[in-house]
């Protein structure tokens, strides 16, 4: 599939093309550029993407994931085309009241070179992602007869017709299965008052650790109200271009079993190496030993990581 981009110099509307690749054909859509509803028009065209590719390789998987983690889309690294900056988002299941199809939008980045309102073009400091609401149906989507997922893989393309273009492609490795736990019994609870963190443990090749705030997060102190848990990938050097995680984190409860967890899906890169919860669960509730959450001034927290892909 392809989605592309032109800005126009008029009065006329940014517009989007998408096109699909199954079976062989290149089938366009184009309309205005917006997630309000419209109607496509489609033709046929030969021409591949040519300045940005996303493939995924576990395509359902991804849903599965994203889902769970209660997250949208996907949103791609940040890609370069004509000078601007543009990021590609894709929602397996589409975007507010249109469920049932696959919706994609394209954000552009460093709007402080943009003009100031729609004469010029249709992105503007203030109207910063245009895109197409309902794409193609997922019922149309998912029949293997029509191409557009083949052994659970697809590929989204963008192009953006400004000046000159550079081609960027970035690549979803298949999700691989990970299914780790890590135990972390935290002793001597009452009399921690920064920062602390487990000991460092592998999971699908990847060394990562768990960062406590006993006292909570801040940038100038903590709130002492709330406590917060991240998951931390450790040595970014041995690590590629970004990780898309799907975890838990746990707080177990060693009296009732209501433990209290948190799940994210998040990507994790060089400039994003921890992710979690600033306010993973009230230290008040923590602390009343009643909950059954300490026992003998003792935490258990767990890290289970369910899903890893890499992203190149």
């Amino acid at each position: 599939m392809v989605m592309d981009t032109a800005i126009s110099n008029g009065t006329d509307s940014m517009v989007i093309e998408a096109t699909t690749m199954g079976r062989g054909s290149h089938v366009s859509t184009v309309a205005e550029a917006g997630r309000d509803d419209f109607d496509a028009v489609r033709w046929e065209r030969d021409i591949a993407p040519s300045h940005f590719r996303l493939r995924i390789e576990s395509f359902y998987k991804l849903t599965k994931m994203l889902s769970e983690g209660g997250i949208q889309c996907f949103t791609s690294k940040v890609f370069e085309a004509s000078g601007y900056q543009w990021e590609f988002s894709m929602y397996p299941n589409g975007v507010g009241l249109n469920k049932g199809h696959i919706s994609v939008f394209l954000c552009i980045q460093n709007t402080s070179a943009l003009p100031l309102g729609d004469k010029v073009n249709k992105f503007h400091y203030l109207k910063q992602e245009c895109g197409i609401s309902k794409f193609v149906p997922r019922c149309e989507f998912d029949d293997a007869a029509n191409g557009y997922l083949v052994d659970d893989t697809c590929v989204f393309g963008v192009e953006v017709f400004v000046i000159h273009s550079k081609f960027v492609e970035q690549r979803l490795s298949p999700l691989v299965k990970v299914g780790e736990t890590y135990t972390w019994k935290v002793s001597g609870f009452s009399n921690m008052n920064k920062v602390c963190y487990s000991d460092e443990f592998t999971a699908a090749s990847f060394k990562w650790k768990v960062t406590l705030y006993p006292l909570g997060v801040g940038s100038k102190r903590p709130d002492g109200l709330n406590l917060g848990l991240y998951l931390t990938l450790v040595d970014p050097g041995a690590t590629p271009n970004a990780l898309l995680v799907y975890f838990m984190l746990f707080i177990r409860n060693q009296k009732y079993g209501k433990h209290q967890v948190g799940q994210f899906c998040c990507c994790y890169s060089s400039e994003s190496l921890s992710w979690g919860w600033e306010s993973f669960m009230p230290l008040a509730d923590l602390r009343d030993l009643s909950n059954g959450f300490i026992v003998n001034d003792c935490i258990i927290v767990e890290a289970h990581i369910k899903n890893v892909s890499i992203i190149q």
